[in-house]
């Protein structure tokens, strides 16, 4: 699912979807979707509330943008991101970008496999801080809370940020029509082909 040659370390934007596990509708639980948000918070944001231009909580997958930070120290066992400030800086023609700040929350030590910094170690730090919480207060240590790895979209100028953000804002306007929602049985049966599969965003 990732470019084979292309360092996800690289500072910009990138547009990430997330699914839970199954695709099951377990993100309508407010209790999930204050613990979800806490962790985008936490691990993508640098502690700041995402706008809502910039991350959505769907039933079953939630749709983000993750920035990565210009010339960032990577530390081996601290993970985290800065959203940008205002600033209006591209970098490369690739997207906005801030300066890292200092009080970025630490997670989970990374596997040697991920660069620590990377949009992989990132989503990773969400996905794991949000599946212990989760987890903790269902009463369900262990269990599965995301479907495995995730999908994302290299933002790459300022048009395309747009419609993403677009995309994201419109996005519980359209969960009627979502080919995510499997409230319809034919949609339900036409999700349990391809539930293990990537889709293209």
């Amino acid at each position: 699912m990732r470019l084979r040659d292309y360092d996800y370390t690289t500072a910009g934007a990138y547009f990430v979807t997330v699914c839970t596990q199954e695709r099951q509708c377990s993100l309508e639980d407010p209790v999930w979707q204050s613990v979800v948000r806490t962790a985008w918070r936490r691990a993508v944001c640098g502690g700041t509330e995402p706008s809502p231009y910039d991350f959505v909580i769907m039933p079953n997958h939630v749709h983000g943008i993750a920035w990565l930070p210009a010339g960032a120290r990577r530390r081996p066992t601290v993970v985290g991101t800065q959203r940008p400030g205002n600033d209006g800086l591209v970098v490369s023609g690739v997207a906005l970008v801030g300066e890292r700040r200092s009080d970025i929350g630490c997670a989970a030590p990374l596997r040697a496999r991920l660069k620590a910094g990377s949009l992989g170690a990132v989503v990773r730090a969400f996905k794991s801080a949000s599946t212990v919480r989760i987890n903790r207060v269902r009463g369900t240590p262990g269990g599965a809370v995301w479907q495995r790895s995730y999908h994302d979209r290299i933002i790459r100028d300022e048009a395309e940020l747009a419609r993403v953000r677009q995309y994201i804002l419109d996005n519980p306007l359209k969960w009627d029509e979502d080919r995510n929602n499997p409230h319809d049985s034919a949609r339900s049966r036409m999700l349990s082909g391809w539930a293990a599969r990537p889709r293209a965003l």
